[in-house]
């Protein structure tokens, strides 16, 4: 299973979550629910990345209450998540993997140009 990102500070919380990416009935669904618990401000949701950030009032209540109920409710599964530190490593290696196969495949472009084994620059 894919890993949820959670980040939170007093008062906000962040969460990315797969299942929610591209997916406007989940998200349409999980705004409504956190619009119903007490506590909940507001929710802002990116469809386009999954992301859904949630403002409460911390005297109301907690940001493991609400991923509780998120999970309790089967929105989304908590118990592999990843943190700041690992999506930003994970977000560097994928870029540097496709700027090194980019690389790698412009310069057996230009080492084969012009011959017979031309052809294998478009494979690789």
């Amino acid at each position: 299973m894919t890993k949820a990102y959670v980040h939170s500070v007093p008062g906000r919380l962040r969460i990315k979550t797969p299942a929610m990416k591209r997916n406007k009935a989940l998200i349409s669904d999980v705004t409504g629910f956190l619009s119903t618990m007490a506590g909940v401000v507001s929710t802002t949701a990116n469809e386009t990345i999954g992301s859904l950030v949630i403002n409460y009032d911390r005297d109301t209540t907690t940001k493991d209450r609400i991923i509780s109920n998120l999970q309790r409710k089967g929105y989304a599964d908590f118990t592999n998540t990843i943190s700041n530190d690992e999506l930003i490593k994970d977000g560097i290696t994928k870029a540097g993997k496709f700027v090194t196969k980019m690389l790698t495949g412009s310069a057996f472009d230009s080492a084969l140009s012009g011959t017979p084994l031309s052809f294998l620059s478009l494979i690789i």
